[in-house]
């Protein structure tokens, strides 16, 4: 399925650092992410780039949203992030899954 919204070179994600306010850190949603293929092809190479580079510096890589989050500092011409939806009507799919509302407005409406 095409979506005009969706930028045909950056992944999107959901930036869920405010939905945990103990974390002091950026962090991305790791559940619900996605991109058109172009897009999957550039990220897969700069994943796995940032995750041997911060394996071989001894950093944790352990938990991928760290990795995800690590990418998209590094190189930001590769994502795209959206702020998790509050109130209203957009809350039934709750905050932590805002991304599903955002393609149902750019892909299915």
């Amino acid at each position: 399925m095409k979506c005009p919204a969706s930028s045909p070179d950056r992944m999107e994600f959901l930036d869920v650092t405010n939905l945990d306010k103990a974390r002091k850190y950026r962090m991305l949603g790791g559940g619900l992410f996605g991109g058109m293929s172009e897009a999957i092809k550039k990220w897969h190479h700069y994943f796995y780039l940032i995750l041997k580079q911060m394996g071989n510096e001894g950093r944790f890589i352990g938990k991928d949203q760290v990795v995800m989050a690590a990418t998209c500092a590094n190189y930001p011409f590769l994502c795209k992030t959206f702020m998790p939806l509050k109130g209203g009507k957009r809350s039934v799919v709750g905050s932590w899954f805002s991304m599903k509302y955002y393609w149902y407005l750019q892909c299915l409406k």
